[in-house]
């Protein structure tokens, strides 16, 4: 899990703690209810996307996100997944993707956010902003925490959430994934 100093950092949310004034809880913007879907591309073109390559995620409880790739998620083959943790803070617990495997957690964002909270893990830093304008090939969104880490492992890069909805773009490392409809 988190190393000790994650731990300091994170904050404890299953205490009780409520958020301060200026902060909001994180799990606002990824709500793992078991019944989130999403559909995103994986290139930055403006174009419409080519369906066979849709990824397509379902949220199949417990924090788990399926992944097929595909025209349809009933059609679609199995790529992978992805496991997220939301008790404290956003916690990208497990990630597989075709070749890309990550099983260590990495925290992205504190339990209690404000512009600016840091994340630390040992030599995992990630930065978070509040409602930056993100557009996504779906739509705009102004209510969003993106998360930018640094670090020498996956998942480095920027994590984009809007609120209520989930993840809606990821640009880590060479992988881009673009929010096309939130089904």
């Amino acid at each position: 899990m988190l190393g000790p100093l994650a731990a300091v950092v994170v904050g404890a949310c299953g205490d009780g703690s409520k958020a301060s004034d200026g902060q909001k809880e994180a799990s606002r913007w990824l709500p793992l209810d078991g019944e989130g879907a999403w559909t995103w591309r994986e290139d930055e073109a403006e174009t419409p996307p080519d369906e066979a390559t849709l990824l397509h995620g379902r949220d199949m409880g417990e924090g788990r996100i399926e992944l097929r790739r595909g025209p349809r998620w009933a059609d679609s083959e199995v790529v992978g997944g992805i496991t997220f943790s939301v008790d404290d803070g956003i916690v990208l617990e497990a990630l597989s993707l075709d070749d890309i495997s990550m099983g260590a957690a990495r925290p992205l964002a504190p339990a209690f956010v404000e512009e600016g909270s840091v994340v630390t893990d040992g030599t995992w830093r990630c930065t978070v902003a509040l409602d930056e304008e993100i557009e996504t090939f779906y739509a705009v969104f102004d209510q969003t925490l993106v998360s930018t880490c640094e670090g020498n492992q996956l998942p480095a890069g920027t994590w984009v959430f809007a609120e209520d909805m989930g993840l809606v773009a990821v640009f880590a490392g060479n992988r881009t994934l673009d929010l096309v409809a939130p089904w």
